[in-house]
């Protein structure tokens, strides 16, 4: 019998057919395209969740700046111890008013008196403005025209009634290119005064000859001296060319010069004639309400301009050539600066209490000329109520309307590109097909308002 030879085979080897292989494939795709998916569709909830928290972090802070600006429009030291508002069946003249019109009890301390010739004296901090000056040729002291105190510009595509300020005048011109101005967006001037200035009733600083009891005298010569206790500014902070001095019934500005010492003098080349002391209330027969003071009128009368600008978007990681719009806020004549990115639209209507108990918001051009003159002006200091642009010392609130964008572009259906806006009305609208203003339509937007009372008006 022979000897069985053992097998030289090795070890089974088993592995996947090709069946296997293609359902296994096909399982991992499956299974990661919903990982995929499902993070693309938590990323993009995300960025819309932040660019929603963004605007809204940015049309609040937004609102709030405007409206602690425009709160302060005419404001000046004690004017909102002016005048109650009246309405009446007549005015100067023997007009009559009927329901349809205003007006009111002027509030002298809203229209100073100047007293420096218009010519004489560049009013630098009055920039931008494009106004009236009805006292241009004046040879007589004359009050302040009241589109000095605000001005609106109520803006559509290119053009602004009434014209907007210029490039010149430190304002772009509209266009849809970088640094130019968002056509169709409001513009608005306003100022106020701030600061406390000088007392000139609190044993510290004076003026000569002092007020009487019996009667005003002319003002000779005013000296400067810092009343520490209750913080006014040091006296070498005076360094403009014209003051301005106001209590709770007049308020006088003039050119002065700077003389010995801490003293200034009424320019009298410059000036009409002297300005008068004001009422010290020291005295048994002046009003216990006067508190005489003064202020560098230069420095303290400020001026604020808002309106919207076409920026380039610096993130790195922006579509090249996107544009943004811009918040800018431009204080007197130094540069315009950027509060916020992402408002591409900005409206403005001002309130004006009408005589039947109404209040009509109006815009821009309907204030400059008084409804296509409709309506009659508060009674002026000469009983100016129908001059060129009397209406805005009548506006009593504002109410500002701002649109913000996400900035970011976002690849979002027709449907979630909608939004309201009120200055529109109510209804939903989504983006043109194609934008006139420079900015992207693939971006979410959001509309903010607010009404602003108009702290110092009576």
């Amino acid at each position: 019998m022979s000897a069985s030879i053992p097998s030289r085979r090795g070890p089974l080897h088993q592995g996947f057919t090709l069946v296997e292989l293609l359902v296994a494939m096909v399982l991992g795709i499956i299974v990661s395209g919903g990982i995929i998916s499902l993070f693309a569709s938590t990323s993009r909830a995300n960025r819309v969740q932040a660019s929603l928290a963004h605007m809204q972090e940015n049309g609040r802070f937004a609102v709030s700046r405007l409206v602690d600006d425009l709160r302060m429009t005419n404001g000046q030291y004690c004017s909102n111890s002016g005048g109650v508002p009246s309405n009446s069946g007549s005015v100067a003249g023997g007009s009559s008013v009927d329901g349809n019109h205003a007006w009111f009890l002027q509030d002298f301390q809203r229209a100073p008196t100047i007293f420096l010739a218009p010519t004489s004296v560049n009013f630098a901090n009055l920039l931008p403005v494009n106004t009236f000056n009805p006292a241009a040729t004046s040879s007589v002291p004359y009050p302040m025209p009241s589109g000095y105190f605000m001005r609106g510009y109520e803006c559509s595509g290119g053009s602004c009634t009434p014209t907007a300020p210029t490039a010149g005048q430190g304002i772009p011109d509209t266009g849809t290119t970088a640094g130019k101005r968002i056509p169709g967006t409001d513009i608005l001037t306003v100022r106020y005064l701030q600061g406390k200035g000088w007392s000139l009733d609190a044993g510290a600083s004076q003026q000569f000859p002092a007020s009487t009891a019996t009667s005003d005298t002319t003002l000779t010569s005013i000296v400067l001296a810092r009343n520490a206790t209750t913080n006014e500014p040091y006296v070498s902070e005076f360094t403009g060319d014209i003051a301005m001095i106001t209590e709770c019934s007049k308020t006088q500005i003039f050119a002065v010069k700077h003389a010995a010492g801490n003293t200034l003098i009424p320019d009298t080349g410059r000036n009409f004639s002297l300005p008068v002391g004001v009422p010290q209330p020291v005295l048994a027969s002046r009003s216990p309400t006067a508190d005489p003071r003064l202020h560098d009128f230069t420095r303290d009368f400020v001026t604020v301009t808002y309106f919207l600008e076409l920026r380039a978007d610096d993130n790195p990681d922006a579509p090249a050539n996107h544009l943004i719009g811009v918040l800018m806020r431009k204080v007197n004549n130094a540069p315009a600066e950027e509060l916020v990115r992402g408002v591409e639209r900005l409206d403005f209507r001002y309130g004006v209490d009408m005589s039947n108990g109404t209040t009509a918001y109006l815009t821009a051009d309907q204030v400059d000329n008084r409804a296509s003159g409709t309506l009659i002006c508060p009674a002026g200091p000469k009983d100016a109520i129908t001059e060129a642009g009397c209406l805005w010392r009548a506006v009593k609130s504002i109410e500002l309307s701002l649109l913000l964008d996400s900035v970011d572009q976002l690849a979002m259906p027709d449907g979630e590109l909608a939004y309201q806006y009120p200055p529109d009305g109510a209804s939903v609208q989504t983006p043109p097909s194609t934008m006139t203003n420079g900015l992207s339509r693939q971006m979410m937007r959001r509309g903010f308002t607010a009404v602003v009372g108009v702290r110092n008006h009576f």
